[in-house]
């Protein structure tokens, strides 16, 4: 998955709590500070099983329903809504008719409306 590195600075900007689960964090460890998660801080249970984003969510003090997750894959989608995310999918790896249970689909970070997505996680 190719990242543009400004949207991911605008997105973090965003008063959305925000972090990352990366197979391979390190590249990206200066914008997400501590706020990378990996498999094994959840016992390496990998999606479509939620751990890993209601891990986050718990680190984060966040009500999982006030989350919001950006995901490329089916698995990743099953994952947070399983955990009561809200998500959205970017078409950087798979068709959209493949991603189709994501609550928003879009092909570009750009696409994502900030202004939904801080009033979706403002949600209580």
């Amino acid at each position: 998955m190719s990242l543009n590195i400004e949207e991911l600075k605008e997105m973090h900007t965003a008063s959305v709590p925000f972090f990352s689960y990366l197979a391979s964090p390190h590249f990206l460890s200066a914008l997400f500070e501590k706020k990378i998660y990996t498999l094994d801080k959840v016992g390496y249970r990998s999606k479509p099983n939620p751990d890993i984003f209601l891990y986050a969510a718990q680190q984060l003090q966040s009500l999982p329903e006030n989350c919001v997750v950006i995901e490329d894959a089916p698995h990743g989608i099953d994952a947070a809504k399983s955990a009561g995310m809200w998500c959205i999918a970017i078409t950087t790896t798979y068709d959209p008719g493949k991603l189709e249970k994501a609550d928003f689909v879009v092909s570009a970070y750009t696409e994502i409306d900030l202004d939904a997505v801080n009033k979706h996680a403002l949600i209580k």
